[in-house]
């Protein structure tokens, strides 16, 4: 507006104000829904007599995939588009991110505590955090590509590519980096038996459903807070 010395550009800027404001609250919903997570997971162990199985660097290990590479994507739809945007609502931006987060954390520690179980990590509190971690990673993989539905409208077949490159990467880049033996002792984590990552599924298949139905529920909510609103 200033270079050009022209309102002709402003419609352009306020639509890009809402596509960062939307992406910027997708980025949050994920950093809140994985410290929920990990709280909601540590009271959890703690109520059940057990002792918390990860350190820092499995943390670090974990923000990698859950926070870090889906950032990238959210970096890229702020700066290409991918969908015209949607104007973004006047409900404050910690009402819009907490709920969805929060509520999202709770199906997603019953699936993390079965994970633990499951890699035998109550009986050996020193050993890798295997599937533990990467069932945090997979919680957190699937809570964003259900995400943008909330603050940005329906998936669409773009995004849907996106999302399918992005969980081969993460494949790929774990499975690598679990067999490595440099990584394996820094982040005190190893490969999962085959059997234990393929009972688990079914568990990851069951969520993404529940999720699903959470996503819904939180979009009619934003879409009727926006009608009241006059969006």
């Amino acid at each position: 507006v200033l270079v050009k010395n022209s309102f002709s550009d402003l419609p352009n800027g306020v639509k890009l104000a809402d596509s960062v404001i939307q992406n910027i609250q997708i980025c949050a919903a994920i950093f809140f829904n994985q410290i929920l997570l990990g709280f909601f997971f540590f009271v959890a162990l703690t109520i059940l007599g057990e002792s918390f199985p990860f350190t820092p660097l499995n943390i670090t290990f974990i923000n990698y995939f859950t926070v870090g590479f889906p950032t990238a994507f959210i970096f890229y739809w702020i700066v290409k588009p991918v969908r015209p945007q949607l104007v973004a609502g006047s409900t404050s931006f910690m009402k819009q991110v907490i709920p969805f987060a929060f509520v999202s954390a709770i199906p997603q520690v019953f699936v993390a505590i079965a994970a633990f179980y499951e890699s035998l990590e109550h009986i050996q509190p020193n050993a890798p955090t295997s599937l533990v971690a990467i069932s945090f990673i997979s919680l957190g993989v699937i809570f964003f590509m259900f995400a943008p539905e909330v603050y940005s409208g329906p998936i669409i077949a773009v995004q849907k590519k996106q999302f399918l490159l992005l969980v081969i990467f993460e494949i790929i880049a774990i499975s690598i980096l679990v067999n490595i033996s440099l990584a394996q002792s820094f982040y005190n984590i190893d490969a999962p038996s085959l059997q234990s990552v393929i009972e688990f599924v079914p568990l990851l298949a069951v969520y993404a459903l529940i999720q699903a139905a959470i996503t819904a529920l939180f979009v009619r909510i934003h879409n009727t807070q926006n009608l009241r609103s006059g969006i």
